[in-house]
């Protein structure tokens, strides 16, 4: 990783932000509709830095292709889509201790 992201080379951040010219590259219209200029708003979409916490639970939500809110935002999204919305318990469940061999036959 790098500490800024004009130092990444595969990033879009130096045509983005300091306008170095990429062929190829295009910034979508909605991008350029959100600040005056284009690079003014790469520049403020990275000025501040983020908490290391919140980059990690964003990275473990995205890497585990789970949704990233508060247990509110998961209950109701898991509810409209019929499906888990948070990370799972690793492993595969506990045997339960009641039933035995036995009581299956």
């Amino acid at each position: 990783m790098v500490e800024h992201p004009a130092a990444c080379r595969w990033s879009s951040y130096r045509a983005k932000a300091q306008g170095e010219a990429l062929p190829g590259l295009a910034p979508p219209p909605l991008y350029l509709a959100l600040g005056a200029t284009p690079a003014a708003t790469s520049r403020e979409l990275f000025r501040i830095a983020l908490e290391a916490d919140w980059v990690d639970e964003l990275r473990c939500s995205t890497n585990g292709h789970y949704a990233l809110g508060n247990a509110r935002f998961h209950a109701e999204t898991a509810a409209a889509l019929g499906r888990r919305t948070q990370r799972g318990v690793a492993g595969r469940p506990a045997r339960r201790d009641e039933v035995t061999s036995g009581a299956l036959f």
